[in-house]
């Protein structure tokens, strides 16, 4: 089963198995752990058991009443780290002329790793060894060193006698779903004594469609809290990906934390590349690792079975990597961690947060009560395929699926070569194969009439081939009302990255693609339809209040939608609550008087306008236009997608403006890299460049027409009419 290698930099191991099976190292969660990083998190163990638990000599005290362990040890780098904190923490008591003694009497026997590959663990054993050179100690067996070889989340890997009260380590980074036993099963949802449920909150079910707390860091978080429970004391220390810290779906998890520990300290290391995370404090944010998730360390101290909520302090580490490196070599975590956050219900978010406007947004109507049915974004698990900017390029390939003269083989090697999984032949999944899917292409007479445009990413239309044989999910009933061109539908997230601008929002009459706004694993798109069938999909008793305050008979859905779409292009509504927003579906507030209604319905449409496909009649382009590997890149206001080959002009503003996470100008050029655009296209892109300008222009409309009644506060209602002043 998957396990993980934490590894010191320049580690043997972890750069052999890099070279020689990349996709192994990534399958398994593999990659090292500056020792930086591994040394300021002993000293932190080591400080809280002296400072909290009163134990003098920290992780050398006789007195701690469990052993040491690294569930996940990889090469040994975390427990060198201890090892050298034990030899410094004895030297300061003038036990140095003992340590020969006290290693094998009583040091190596409480010193514990756990790791799945077996190469890692002679190296581990090799590293202590080493150690224990340096510090007079020769001859240790490597029988003596308590490090084994098993996977650390089966229950048979651990004794029934042993307990440990401090834990420490880097848990690997794997998110694929992978099936483990009935133990951690039960562990994970309420076993074990005391019991914890990572899948409720205070006894109440998480009710959400879809949970990432499979992630294997999330289990080894279950155990280490387990192996704690079993001792009744001691600190946890890991390092490990930050979405634990603001995902809503981890709420569960966080009240376990919450009552299972008396203190919690988290530094978030942050340098998660596709969150986007900036901070006016770093420009430049990077890894400490060379992945793209964002990191954090956690310090979870337990003094016993309390009967209150931990508390919680949190500090956040900006910059280059080399900066990270430095202040964790310099500043105790203790230091880094001072700012005493408040946790709340319902979502227990490890975020300092302004609760007045958290309390504020309560009130507002959220969006999905509006809606009677809505959906995710439609997900292909297969676009390379099942999408194209050509449609006959799509029907040419779908052809070939058809096509009975070419091997079920020969179509994994073309299109499937890259598939991580083993479980099932390249291509197939749990709930698609290859071969009847096929078959259910050839029996298809009508396979030719299959494509529908769709909406891929922001003003980018491409063409899908639509069957469910060929699309995983592809939330059949709203799709229809939307590929209709009867309806639209808003499209909204649930989360936005923290540093940039609360911006995604969107607007669409087709069939959309999750990806419009975001691409990541965060959670997808959520498209609300207008219609369904013909039939109003809005709850507009709930917004009767309104319509009477403002003395208005008859509002219709189209009406109220452009007003929401304004609203949500507000400057005040993104950044008022920007931290809601970035953990929250949107939240509805309404103007207080029907005159500024008005005008936020008028440029509600005119956005409509903007970033929905229209007719409008679109000037001549210049010709065919290949994008050059490379390109697009920006410079001196113009665009360019070769050596000196300009396609438009454009400014800075224009160049940078998001929709979503994604900077639409460069995006749409860059997924055409290689590609001829036709003269049409170009003159496409033109448009878009003009839409962009006047979103801008709109937006400055729309808080010009707030700030002149007042500003937000005093121009808006909450849900039930009350003002927010």
């Amino acid at each position: 089963m998957p396990g993980s290698v934490a590894l010191s930099v320049g580690s043997n191991f972890e750069s052999r198995l890099a070279q020689t099976d990349e996709a192994s190292r990534r399958r398994h969660g593999v990659y090292y752990t500056p020792p930086e990083v591994a040394a300021a998190m002993v000293r932190a163990v080591d400080h809280s058991l002296r400072s909290e638990f009163g134990l003098g000599s920290g992780l050398a005290d006789e007195s701690l009443p469990g052993s040491i362990l690294d569930p996940a040890c990889g090469d040994g780098v975390f427990l060198e780290a201890a090892l050298r904190q034990i030899y410094r923490n004895i030297c300061e008591v003038g036990g140095k002329s003992a340590w020969p003694t006290l290693v094998r009497e009583r040091i190596l026997p409480r010193l514990h790793g756990c790791e799945l590959f077996a190469e890692a663990v002679a190296e581990a054993r090799w590293r202590l060894l080493s150690v224990l050179s340096e510090t007079g100690v020769a001859d240790v067996d490597p029988s003596q060193l308590q490090i084994r070889v098993g996977d650390a989340l089966a229950e048979e890997t651990w004794h029934r006698d042993e307990r440990f009260s401090a834990i420490i380590g880097n848990p690997p980074y794997l998110a694929a779903t992978v099936q483990r036993g009935d133990w951690l099963k039960s562990l994970m949802t309420g076993g074990g004594q005391p019991g914890r449920n990572y899948y409720a909150v205070d006894g109440q079910p998480l009710g959400e469609k879809k949970l990432w707390l499979h992630d294997d860091y999330v289990q080894f978080f279950r155990l280490a809290q387990w192996h704690l429970d079993r001792s009744g004391f001691g600190v946890l220390g890991f390092l490990t990906n930050h979405g634990y810290l603001d995902n809503p779906t981890f709420r569960g998890m966080r009240w376990e934390l919450l009552r299972g520990f008396d203190q919690i300290q988290i530094v978030d290391l942050h340098g998660n590349v596709k969150k986007r995370e900036k901070s006016a404090a770093a420009l430049d944010d990077e890894n400490v690792f060379a992945i793209e998730q964002g990191v954090a360390i956690g310090l979870f101290s337990k003094f016993g079975e309390g009967e209150t909520l931990a508390s919680v302090h949190r500090g956040d580490l900006w910059g280059s990597r080399t900066a990270k490196l430095a202040w964790l070599s310099e500043q105790p975590i203790a230091e880094l961690a001072r700012h005493k956050i408040q946790v709340s219900p319902p979502h227990y978010f490890f975020l300092a947060r302004d609760e007045a406007r958290a309390s504020e947004y309560e009130r507002g109507l959220p969006i999905l009560e509006l809606f009677d049915k809505f959906a995710s974004a439609v997900v292909t698990a297969r676009d390379k395929i099942v999408i194209d900017h050509d449609r006959d390029e799509l029907l040419a390939r779908i052809g070939e699926f058809r096509d009975d003269q070419l091997s079920d083989d020969v179509l994994r090697r073309r299109y499937f070569a890259s598939s991580r999984g083993r479980k099932y032949p390249p291509g197939d999944t749990r709930s698609w194969k290859l071969a009847a899917a096929r078959a259910a292409l050839r029996a298809d007479t009508d396979w030719q009439s299959r494509p529908m445009r769709c909406l891929y990413r922001p003003f980018d239309y491409r063409w899908i081939y639509w069957t469910p044989e060929m699309i995983d999910w592809p939330r059949g009933e709203i799709m229809r009302s939307l590929a209709s061109g009867d309806t639209i539908g808003l499209i909204v997230r649930r989360q936005m990255p923290a540093g940039q601008e609360c911006n995604y929002f969107g607007v669409t009459n087709a069939i959309t693609l999750d990806g419009v706004l975001r691409s990541d694993n965060r959670g997808n798109e959520s498209i609300l339809p207008l219609a369904i069938s013909d039939q109003s999909n809005l709850r507009a008793e709930l917004l009767g209040i309104h319509r009477k305050r403002w003395k208005r008979d008859v509002i219709d859905t189209r009406t109220w939608a452009a007003l929401i779409y304004a609203l949500f292009h507000a400057t005040d509504y993104r950044e008022r609550y920007a931290d809601q927003l970035r953990i929250e579906f949107p939240r509805l507030f309404w103007p207080s008087q029907w005159s500024l209604a008005e005008k936020l319905i008028a440029c509600g449409e005119r956005l409509f306008h903007l970033h929905l496909p229209n007719d409008d009649p679109a000037s001549d382009g210049d010709g065919a236009v290949v994008v050059d590997r490379g390109y697009p890149k920006y410079r001196d206001g113009q665009i360019l997608v070769g050596k000196n080959r300009r396609i438009a002009e454009a400014s800075p503003l224009l160049w940078k403006y998001r929709f979503g996470v994604h900077q639409v100008l460069e995006k749409w050029l860059k997924d055409r890299r290689g590609y001829e655009l036709s003269a049409a296209e170009v003159a496409t892109y033109r448009r878009i460049i003009a839409a962009t300008k006047a979103t801008i222009e709109t937006r400055q409309q729309i808080d010009a027409a707030i700030a002149q009644s007042g500003g937000w506060a005093a121009a808006m209602v909450d849900r039930d009419g009350r003002p927010l002043d």
